[in-house]
């Protein structure tokens, strides 16, 4: 079974995490599969829209650090890995077609930038944001360092970036970042209707829309990454910050 699967219907290419039985927590095979299917709906001249979706209770877990060998914690694998993150999240923002993203449950560590990346997020009551980087000596990826003060304003983004405190639902609403819809049972369906509103639009207006954005961002987001790079390499080579994640592995 595909742990991201793939499909196109009517001009929307749906792309669902769907690792369920460890809450779609990031491996590398989930990495890749994620970025490879990305950039195929990119390429695709029959997609028009692109929606995220996950299978299971939550969204994502953030890395699976319990699946992590610390011996291979080398500094290629740790570029290598971090590479993929970012450019997953270049894929999400920086390329023409819009995303839409659906989200129920946690969304955590690198997960979030996927959410703070695209068009429109859609949220369940459910929903919570962590961004635990910080408590282990580590740094986000994805743009997240420059995106959340951007949206929300320094003093508050300070409180999820760097004490680690958890954005609910109705949060993430006030703040413009996401929408939220009544249950997780509406959550497909809504984001789908919202996917195929999308491609209504003349594709001019989609494409216009969405480079102007790309253009406001693509050098923040580019210095972004080069520091978020540099940052999250040094981080995962510390021993401290590997004994952190070694004693979270043991609390489970």
């Amino acid at each position: 079974m595909s742990v991201v699967q793939y499909s196109l219907n009517n001009g929307v290419a749906e792309i669902v995490l769907n690792r369920p039985g460890s809450r779609n927590a990031i491996d590398e095979q989930l990495l890749v599969a994620l970025r490879d299917h990305l950039a195929l709906a990119q390429r695709d001249p029959a997609v028009s829209v692109i929606l995220i979706a996950a299978q299971g209770e939550v969204f994502c877990v953030g890395d699976d650090i319990k699946a992590m060998d610390q011996k291979q914690i080398t500094e290629p694998a740790v570029r290598f890995f971090v590479s993929v993150l970012q450019d997953i999240s270049r894929q999400i923002m920086l390329q023409p077609t819009p995303v839409v993203l659906a989200a129920q449950g946690w969304i955590v560590g690198g997960a979030s930038a996927w959410a703070l990346n695209a068009d429109f997020l859609l949220v369940t009551p459910s929903a919570r944001m962590l961004l635990p980087e910080a408590a282990y000596g580590m740094y986000n990826s994805g743009g997240v360092s420059r995106l959340l003060p951007r949206a929300i304003g320094e003093q508050r983004a300070a409180r999820y970036l760097w004490l680690g405190d958890t954005m609910n639902a109705d949060e993430m609403q006030a703040y413009g970042l996401a929408a939220m819809v009544d249950s997780e049972a509406a959550l497909r369906r809504e984001a789908r209707a919202l996917a195929v509103r999308l491609t209504h639009l003349p594709e001019r207006s989609r494409q216009t829309m969405k480079l102007a954005k790309i253009e406001r961002l693509r050098s923040d987001l580019e210095q972004a990454f080069a520091f978020e790079m540099e940052c999250c390499v040094a981080a995962a080579l510390d021993p401290a910050v590997r004994e952190r994640m070694l004693a979270a592995i043991s609390k489970g």
